[in-house]
Order: structure tokens, then C-alpha cells, then sequence
């Protein structure tokens, strides 16, 4: 932050100390033979270029209003003795807080309780962990809940991070070098970042931040398709600052100053397996992050922790769900809104708290952040679906009443109901089949005795004008004898299933026994599940389809159990990694696929939160080809950003009863 900022901030009662003890010296300097890009360098003890003058201070601004960009750089340089003029600058990085000692007393007493930033949040905190990551400590009586309370163990200001080095200008923005200037408290970090600032709309700011040498994981845009944007926008609503050690940016408002995203806060940590990025929040008023089940505006002063894993489970408050939505509507005291999409598919925790601020903690990837600055919240769900795409235009008789349960058991009970609805005039559209429908629960079969008259049944739907949907799950049988199950052999023969780590086809659980997983993100996999789908059709005429499971779900809950047909390699990083999220029994693989499995588009570690996506992609086109020349109908219970343009989306396994039907309206 400026000393302006910084004094703003401790006018707020975020930081107790006073603006002569806070401020630093700010100064660029030129590298030497470089002429046109500025190159930060640290304050220590020695000259490493020239002063920057007034005329390199006019040199750089003239450089800035010809690249057409509206980038305001910004760098703090901190030091411990301040040194007049340019003499004190060299490339040392600040040290980082004793690492046995922990940081001073001083420095944390002045971190009041709301302003804490987690520094050890994957275990119950010890004070001996604590100030081995050079963090604060204080433990006082009371109840403690780890990542829902105020941390014991927290970050004290400016802890050691990235550093800035040279800044360039591209046709679409700007980009930025970081080094890490010490290790993080997590394996791996990455040592070398690119930042991508992208200038794609007037109200639209991309911010990508990868490691510079080395490609990871990101997005596949085969499955989530975002813009590709290789020019500056012209007239952006927004500007941004930069700050040098520790790396630090803000992004405000043009219009009234507002700070829509301040990251010097808390710790700027990227490691192979835990990328974390915290920001101050300009109001409490906070909107979105799902799936969960909670009220639509968010309580940043229960400290919660929103986590984002797919899994199948029953509702319930606190707990991650089926879907992931890594998106938030902040609205501000203007009364103008704006909102931020973090484009990664890893597992993560969001946490909030009263500050007010949020920290991103994900499990890999990487920081690919849109900001959005509407200023209406229609403005900014528009300029989001921008990125994601808009939304799909059902079919119109999906718009009707529609009649479903678990357990109607028989065709003729089907039946049953469907004409006592009829006989009580009761208005009902379309008429759904959960798994009891099937032989077996096999996917693409129905039951021989139970649904003999299936089709007399969907002939009787049909004959009034309404529709039939039928269910459907990801886990295709495995044991069924040689020539009798065509869905397993064939997706034998494409080559299809998702694999083990050491290359076999992955068995798990589902519903009708040992089954393996199409792998949805392979582009093979289009064939299969439309011929699937087309020869079922053939079979039974349905109108819509049901997708249940697909987060995935492999029935088998514990993977320590020896007994248990999934076996996942417990040593594997992919497994255990030094960070898990906050979700349901604190282990990736519980109740899913192993984490280590292989898919086309990476490992399952990567991928799980977008299985259920790619699933109902995949089917979308598969009805195009099954249904033609008519809308898909899908509704599908694990989804993703992006979901919306193939699927709609059901709240998953609740109760009938008046309180889920009240929660069922904020759809979380």
C-alpha cells in the first residue's frame, strides 16, 4: 500500500500502529541497458543503479501514456534503517521473521483480532509450530475451532513473499516477473511467477499468475471455454497499483476510488500443492461461493470456511456439496457491485472473516482471476457469464410441474400415480424414473419384470402431451458376463474408463456393484456416451436426462479399509497432499475415485470438480444427437462454472419437509 493507503487502513482500526512506523520510502529504479521497462530493486545497504530523477520519473510516465496502459506502479521498499536519496538500494530480500523465535511481539501486538490472517491452518496450532513458520501466537482461553475461530497462529504484517522484477508491456496489458525471496512453510514453492494483467473489457480486468518456467495445470478450455483476448481494452473502469516487497497489488474503482481487491494482506504463498492469496473486502456484503447450504449473504463474522469438493452427501449447513462455483458478488457501501471468478478446478477453501476479507486456498492450478466491475449485480452476472458462457434456454415444457420420487419400484405403479393425477385434474408436465427403473442398476437397461410395460408407460405419457426424464449414473458395471453388457465392452474398446496410476482401468463401487468411470474429459468419450444414449433412445423414447452420482461417487467410503476394492496408493502426494481442505472427513478420495487416478486431462486431483461438468457436456451433445432437432433437457447434481450453458442443476438428496423447501429457495 501507499503511506496514504496505509494510514487510510490504520484510520480503520485494521493495523494498530501509527503511519511514521508503518510508511516506507518508495523508489524505482533503471536497470542498467534496459531502457524502457522499470526494474525494482530492493533497499539494503548499497547503490545498485541510478537515482531516478525527475527526469526518469517524466521518462517513465511518458512510457506509460504511449503503451496506452492504465497500470500505476506503485513500490514499497522496506527497510529497517531509512537511508536518504538513492543510496541505500541493492537486491537482498527482506529476511524473513526468526523462524524459531517466531515474529516480534511488537509487530503482532498490533494485529487486532479481526485482521488475523491464518498462518497454520491444516492442523490443531501448537505455538511451537507457530513460530517455526516465523508467525504470531497468542492462545487464550475459550473454545477453539480450527479455520472457523480466530486464528491462534496468524501472519505478522508484510511477511516475507514475492518480489517484483521487470515489468512489461503487451498488447493486451501488462506482465510482471515475481522470485520468491524465501521459502514459504509449504514444499514446493515455485520460485519464478508470471503475472498477466489483461485489460480484456472496460469492466473486465484478467489476472493470471503461473509459474514462469514451468507449465501446470490449468482449466482445459475443450471444457470450460473462456475468452481469448489479445488486445487492451480502451477505456477500463478500473486501475491498479502494485507493490513491491512482498508483491502486493491492489484494484480500484476509476470512478470513485474505491479499493475493490487489496492482496497485502495475510501471505502470498505458491507452492506445487497449496496456492494461497488473501484480499481485504470493501463491505461485508458479501454473495455467492457455492455449494452450500446457507442464506445467500455471507456472515464474515462466524470466520467461515467455504470449501469447494465435490462429494456425495446429504445437505447439510457447513459442509461442502456437489457443485463448485469459485465466484463472489461483493456489494459496496456506494451501493455498486463488482465480483471476482477464480477459474481453478482444485479442491479449496475459501475462508471469510470479519476484517472485512477472504483468502483463496487451493490445492493446485492456478491463480487465473477475473474481476468484474459491474456495477449492477445484473451488470456483473452478465460480464461473468461473459467468461463462462451464458446460460442454456431450456426446452419449454421443462418449465411445467413435474411429478418425481425414489421408490415408485414398478411401471405400473408409475402408472398408478400418473392417472390419479390426471383424475384429480392436478397440472403435471413431465413424469421422471429415478435408478429403480433399471436391471440391476446398469446404466442403459431396464428392469425386465418390474418395467415390463415401460414402454406402454412412456406411450401413455407421450399420448398427453408430456414428457418422460430418466435417470442416469457415471459408474458402468464391470462383472457382467462376457457379450452380455454393451456399455462395458464397448467403452472397452474406445479405451474410455479412467485409470489407475499404474495405467489399469479404476474399479470402484456404484450402485450395481464394481463398476468403472467413463472419462468424461476425454474427446473418445463423446462417441461413446452418444451411442449409449442414441441406442437407449431407441429402445425407450425419454425426453430428458436425470444425472445423478457425478460428482463421481464410488460408494466405497474408506480407503484404509483392506477390504475395500479401491485401492489408493496412501504415499502418493495426489493422496495426501499437505493441505486438505476443510471438506467432509478430511480425505480427497473418501467416497469418490482416488485422487491419483489418471484422466485425458490430467490427474483426478486436478479434475474431480469437474467430472460432473464434463459429464453433463458430454451428454448435451449426446441428446443432440439421440433427440435431434429438439433443446436437451439435462439436470445434472454435480456441476461447475461454465455447467450452465449444457445443464440445469438439482439441490441433491434432501428431505421432504418445509425447512429444505425454505433452503431450497437461496439454491446455495
Amino acid at each position: 500500500m501507499s503511506c496514504e493507503d496505509r494510514r487510510a487502513l490504520v484510520g480503520e482500526g485494521h493495523l494498530e500502529d501509527s503511519p511514521e512506523e508503518i510508511c516506507r520510502k518508495e523508489s524505482i529504479d533503471m536497470s542498467e541497458g534496459v531502457k524502457d521497462t522499470p526494474t525494482v530493486r530492493g533497499t539494503g545497504t548499497s547503490c545498485a543503479g541510478p537515482c531516478l530523477g525527475l527526469y526518469g520519473r517524466l521518462k517513465l510516465l511518458t512510457i506509460a501514456l504511449l503503451s496506452g496502459t492504465i497500470l500505476i506502479l506503485v513500490f514499497l521498499l522496506a527497510t529497517i534503517n531509512r537511508s536518504p536519496g538513492c543510496g541505500n538500494h541493492s537486491d537482498s530480500p527482506i529476511t524473513a521473521p526468526n523462524p524459531l523465535g517466531g515474529a516480534g511481539r511488537g509487530v503482532c501486538a498490533r494485529v487486532k483480532d479481526d485482521s488475523r490472517f491464518d498462518c497454520l491452518p491444516e492442523a490443531e496450532a501448537t505455538e511451537e509450530g507457530c513460530r517455526v513458520r516465523g508467525c504470531c501466537w497468542e492462545d487464550r482461553d475459550g473454545v477453539y475451532e480450527p479455520r472457523r475461530s480466530v486464528p491462534k497462529c496468524y501472519y505478522p504484517p508484510r511477511y516475507p513473499g514475492y518480489r517484483m522484477g521487470p515489468v512489461s508491456t503487451t498488447s493486451a496489458g501488462m506482465g510482471v516477473e515475481l522470485t520468491r525471496q524465501s521459502n514459504s512453510h509449504y514444499p514446493s514453492d515455485v520460485k519464478h511467477l508470471q503475472v498477466d494483467l489483461k485489460y480484456e473489457t472496460d469492466t473486465r480486468l484478467h489476472i493470471k499468475i503461473y509459474d514462469a518456467n514451468k507449465r501446470r495445470y490449468e482449466i482445459p478450455r475443450d471444457l470450460v471455454e473462456t475468452p481469448e483476448v489479445i488486445s487492451s481494452s480502451k477505456d477500463q473502469q478500473y486501475s491498479i497499483k502494485l507493490y513491491n516487497n512482498p508483491f502486493s497489488m491492489q484494484i480500484l474503482r476509476k470512478e470513485d476510488g474505491q479499493i475493490l481487491m487489496d492482496t497485502s494482506v495475510g501471505a502470498f504463498i505458491y507452492s506445487d500443492q497449496l496456492i494461497q492469496l488473501s484480499t481485504l473486502l470493501p463491505s461485508v456484503y458479501l454473495y455467492g461461493l457455492g455449494e452450500y447450504e446457507g442464506p445467500l449473504l455471507h456472515n464474515l463474522t462466524q470466520w467461515d470456511v467455504l470449501t469447494m469438493w465435490a462429494i456425495d452427501k446429504p445437505v447439510k449447513p457447513n459442509a461442502n456439496l456437489y457443485g463448485s462455483y469459485p465466484f463472489y458478488i461483493s456489494m459496496e457501501s456506494s451501493g455498486k457491485s463488482h465480483g471476482v471468478y477464480l477459474h481453478n478446478s482444485n479442491a479449496m477453501d475459501v475462508l471469510l472473516q470479519p476484517t472485512p476479507a477472504l483468502t483463496w486456498r487451493t490445492t493446485g492450478g492456478i491463480l487465473d482471476l477475473y474481476v468484474f466491475l459491474g456495477p449492477t449485480p445484473g451488470d456483473v452476472v452478465k460480464q461473468y457469464t461473459d467468461v463462462i458462457g451464458r446460460p442454456i434456454l431450456p426446452p419449454y415444457w421443462s418449465l411445467g410441474f413435474h411429478l418425481c420420487r425414489w421408490g415408485y419400484n414398478s411401471a405400473n405403479r408409475t402408472r398408478e400415480i400418473l392417472h390419479r393425477m390426471r383424475s384429480h385434474d392436478i397440472p403435471m408436465d413431465v413424469q421422471w424414473n429415478d435408478i429403480d427403473y433399471m436391471a440391476d442398476f446398469k446404466d442403459f437397461t431396464f428392469d425386465p419384470d418390474a418395467f415390463d410395460t415401460l414402454m406402454e408407460l412412456v406411450d401413455d405419457i407421450h399420448s398427453m402431451g408430456q414428457k418422460y426424464v430418466m435417470m442416469t449414473d457415471p459408474p458402468i458395471s464391470s462383472t457382467e458376463p462376457a457379450g452380455s453388457y454393451a456399455p462395458y465392452e464397448r467403452g472397452l474398446e474406445l479405451d474410455v474408463f479412467v485409470k489407475q496410476s499404474d495405467g489399469a482401468d479404476f474399479v470402484g463401487i456404484g450402485w450395481p456393484g464394481p463398476a468403472v468411470f467413463p472419462d468424461f474429459t476425454n474427446p473418445t468419450s463423446q462417441q461413446y456416451w452418444s451411442e449409449m444414449m442414441v441406442n437407449f433412445h431407441n429402445k425407450v423414447p425419454f425426453d430428458g436426462m436425470w444425472l445423478d452420482m457425478s460428482e463421481p461417487t464410488s460408494i466405497d467410503w474408506a480407503v484404509s479399509d483392506p477390504n475395500s476394492i479401491k485401492k489408493c496408493p496412501p504415499d502418493n502426494s495426489l493422496e495426501s497432499p499437505p493441505y486438505v481442505p476443510n471438506i467432509v472427513d478430511l480425505t480427497l478420495s473418501n467416497k469418490t475415485i482416488c485422487t491419483s487416478s489418471q484422466q485425458y486431462a490430467g490427474s483426478h486431483y486436478n479434475v474431480h470438480n469437474l467430472y460432473g461438468h464434463s459429464e453433463l457436456m458430454r451428454t448435451y451433445y449426446a441428446l443432440t444427437e439421440a433427440i435431434p432437432n429438439k433443446r436437451p433437457f439435462i439436470i445434472a447434481r454435480s456441476t461447475f462454472s461454465g455447467s450452465n450453458k449444457f445443464s440445469g442443476h438439482w439441490l441433491g438428496d434432501n428431505r421432504s419437509e418445509w425447512p429444505f423447501l425454505k433452503r431450497s429457495i437461496a439454491g446455495r
